[in-house]
């Protein structure tokens, strides 16, 4: 009876390990990525290539969101180039099979360019 009881025990304790440790490597690594800038955007794949440190990264949004929602953060306002210097947060997502090269997958697209834009002044006369 008592060696039931702690094959049970074991059993459980066994399976809570387990449990832990397959959880504990689904998780991404947190990613903020600075000075980067996007060299391609893809419709099709919802995918943006990402310029950092010299290496291509893919990049795609979270949970399926479309490209057109980070229009406006991907787009340069400089006359000089097509896409924006940006910061990119979001996840490092590993979970394509091995082999496979890691992607980002971001929440967040910040432009790094600031573009000084004058306002008109609703009261003066003119």
């Amino acid at each position: 009876m008592k060696k039931k009881k702690c094959n049970r025990v074991l059993l459980v304790f066994l399976v809570m390990v387990t449990a832990i440790s397959l959880l504990s490597g689904c998780g991404g690594k947190s990613a903020e990525k600075e000075d980067g800038e996007i060299t391609r955007n893809n419709g099709k794949t919802n995918t943006i290539g990402f310029e950092y440190k010299g290496h291509i990264l893919t990049c795609e949004p979270d949970q399926n969101q479309p490209l057109t929602k980070y229009k406006n953060q991907i787009i340069s306002k400089s006359d000089d180039r097509f896409f924006s210097s940006v910061t990119i947060y979001g996840v490092i997502d590993r979970s394509e099979g091995t082999g496979n090269r890691p992607k980002i997958k971001f929440t967040k697209i910040t432009p790094k360019e600031i573009l000084y834009v004058e306002q008109q002044d609703l009261f003066k006369n003119q």
